[in-house]
């Protein structure tokens, strides 16, 4: 095992140097070695994808979830890494990106509708989470991706917060000729997140200092272009990628929910049936639980339509009328 890491060090620090070839078989040699650890597949994966080498990578992260069947940073990045290696095959499906690209860049010039609003009701939560900026170095071959990666599927999983698509993003930035480090100003970034109709963009960065990982994220609103919410967190230089994206993304989704609750206004009451004007378009799930602010009633939801949803009265026996406003119920007030 020491031999092995001493292997993905020197394979590192090629890959720090742009020197691929020699970092893949420091990698390699470090599997030959341990043929039981994780580290060197995932190493190799990681400089195998991010030179577009999709296919090959895979393979690898496959048996590096064989070896870590529990980790859900490595499973995260091999179901991204899928979608990638099936949106290469699918024609149909790259020729819908690039229509909705084409739609998008000429939309640039135009001001985005206006959504109608009543003041209570939620809209569709979307978020883009951009290119985590590094400073310094790490042992561990694409970090940064790993918890990209990591918090995306840990927000997808948990909130009602939708994920702007990489591969649009990707494709969007290539046919504006825009490089990331164009991203890193404010007004570019901002600009770009409208246009894909991104309500909130997730702003990251790592440094490394020595013994001590930095972490500090900044959550902007598009529409306004205000820092509503920023994490900002320490952690040891061993701590795995796994535990960090899960605790930031326990953070983060904390501070969305308590910024963006889910809400909606009762449309229609027929007998102990209550619909609702939010649906699956917002982020509304089976069995979530609502309290009426008017009454204090708790409705549960029991259908889901696009734009709306229908639920029963699950808590309360005072009436509840169209018109009257329900609210998400909190983990703490579901309890």
């Amino acid at each position: 095992m020491e031999k092995s890491e001493a292997f993905i060090g020197l394979g590192r620090i090629a890959s720090l140097l742009k020197d691929t070839e020699k970092a893949m078989e420091q990698y390699q040699k470090a599997t030959t070695t341990s043929p039981n650890s994780k580290s060197g597949y995932l190493s190799q994966a990681l400089l195998l994808e991010d030179k577009g080498n999709h296919k090959e990578a895979l393979s690898l992260l496959g048996k590096a979830q064989e070896l870590a069947p529990k980790d859900q940073v490595v499973a995260a990045i091999a179901n991204e890494t899928r979608k990638n290696v099936a949106l290469i095959e699918d024609k149909e499906k790259q020729d819908r990106i690039d229509q909705l690209v084409k739609e998008l860049l000429e939309s640039i010039n135009r001001p985005p509708p206006a959504l109608p609003s009543d003041g209570w009701t939620s809209s569709p939560l979307s978020m883009w989470i951009m290119e985590i900026r590094t400073q310094g170095y790490t042992l561990q071959e694409g970090e940064e991706r790993l918890l990209a990666s990591g918090l995306t599927d840990q927000i997808l999983q948990r909130s009602r917060v939708q994920v702007v698509e990489r591969a649009l993003l990707d494709k969007l930035l290539q046919e504006l000729k825009l490089g990331t480090s164009k991203l890193i100003d404010r007004n570019t970034a901002l600009s770009l997140g409208r246009i894909v109709a991104a309500k909130l963009i997730l702003s990251g960065q790592i440094v490394y200092a020595g013994p001590q990982t930095q972490v500090s994220f900044r959550l902007i609103e598009t529409e306004t272009g205000r820092i509503t919410a920023a994490i900002n967190e320490s952690f040891g230089s061993a701590v795995p990628v796994s535990v960090l994206s899960e605790k930031l993304s326990g953070a983060l989704l904390a501070k969305v929910d308590k910024l963006y609750p889910l809400r909606g206004k009762i449309t229609e009451v027929e007998g102990e049936e209550v619909r609702l004007n939010i649906g699956q378009q917002t982020g509304i799930q089976m069995g979530e639980r609502f309290k009426v602010v008017e009454t204090g009633a708790v409705l549960e939801t029991t259908a889901i339509m696009k734009d709306a949803s229908t639920a029963k009265i699950a808590e309360g026996d005072k009436a509840v009328s169209r018109g009257f406003r329900v609210e998400v119920l909190k983990e703490s007030e579901a309890k």
